[in-house]
C-alpha cells in the first residue's frame, strides 16, 4: 500500500475520466463558436481564448486575492457557464414554435428544450452549494 493511501484511508475511489479531458480550456464558448461557420475562423479565435486563458493564469499572482475560496468561484463560475448553456438550449428548444423544422430538428429542439430546464436545475444547485453559510463536514 502506497504512502499516501495509507494516510487518506477515508478518500474515495477516484472518478472514472470524463469524456472530455479538460486539455484545451477554450475562452469562448461553443454557442458562440457556432456562428463562425468558417472552421479557419473557429480555430483562430479558440487560439486567441487559449492565449486569454494562460495570461491570465500567468498574471493571476498580480492580482488581488479574492475573499471567496478557489472552490467556490470554481462552483460560481460554472453556474454562469450552465446558465448560458441553459439558455442556448432553450433557444434551440424555442425554435419548434418559431421556425418551420423537420420532423428531426422538432424532435431535437423538444429535446433541447427539456435539457434547458435540466441544466438550470444544476445551475441552481451549484449555486446553492457555494453559497450556503454551512456545509456538512466530511467525515474524519
Amino acid at each position: 500500500m502506497s504512502d499516501l493511501a495509507q494516510s487518506t484511508p477515508n478518500r474515495p475511489p477516484t472518478p472514472p475520466p470524463l469524456a472530455w479531458d479538460g486539455q484545451e480550456l477554450d475562452a469562448f464558448r461553443e454557442c458562440m463558436l457556432r456562428h463562425f461557420t468558417r472552421p479557419e475562423d473557429q480555430a483562430a479565435l479558440r487560439h486567441v481564448g487559449r492565449l486569454l486563458f494562460e495570461s491570465a493564469l500567468e498574471q493571476a499572482h498580480l492580482w488581488p486575492r479574492p475573499e471567496a475560496s478557489e472552490t467556490t468561484l470554481t462552483l460560481l463560475a460554472a453556474r454562469l457557464d450552465l446558465l448560458h448553456t441553459a439558455r442556448c438550449l432553450a433557444e434551440a428548444g424555442e425554435s419548434r414554435w418559431t421556425s418551420t423544422l423537420s420532423p428531426r430538428d422538432h424532435h431535437l429542439a423538444s429535446f433541447a428544450g427539456r435539457m434547458a430546464n435540466l441544466v438550470e436545475r444544476l445551475a441552481q444547485g451549484l449555486a446553492q452549494a457555494a453559497e450556503a453559510e454551512e456545509l456538512e463536514s466530511p467525515p474524519s
